[in-house]
């Protein structure tokens, strides 16, 4: 269980609605501050090769926060790719799916991610795929 600390509440229900257009690199849209639950359409197929923390708790810069969960719903009709270690990302906004390949989140699908900021590798972790 995550505990989430005072300053990461908001007046909102922590949801918000994006639209991906094209692939993303350092993924960082700006209408995801202090959110934990994005409800994600897309075009066609698009790949999401990192998240950037500057969307998410901007007021933190650049220091991602150990913890921090991040679940993402595919509402669409298009596949949502999250790639496994890609390089296209800097380092500290990757995702390791923990399968060494890309993750295919289907139409209706969702997946959980949690922030690892311990040890050498910080990166987003796949949780739960469903």
């Amino acid at each position: 269980r995550i505990v989430r600390p005072n300053y990461w509440q908001t007046s909102n229900d922590n949801t918000v609605a994006l639209s991906i257009t094209a692939d993303q690199n350092n993924y960082s849209p700006t209408s995801a501050e202090l959110t934990h639950y994005w409800k994600v359409t897309t075009d066609a197929s698009r790949t999401v090769t990192g998240i950037s923390w500057a969307a998410l708790v901007p007021e933190q810069g650049s220091p991602a926060i150990n913890g921090w969960d991040l679940t993402i719903s595919n509402v669409g009709a298009q596949n949502l790719v999250l790639a496994n270690a890609s390089a296209s990302s800097d380092a500290d906004k990757r995702i390791i799916t923990g399968t060494g390949a890309n993750l295919t989140v289907a139409a209706g699908q969702t997946v959980q991610l949690i922030y690892d900021a311990d040890g050498t590798t910080p990166r987003w972790r796949v949780l739960k795929n469903a």
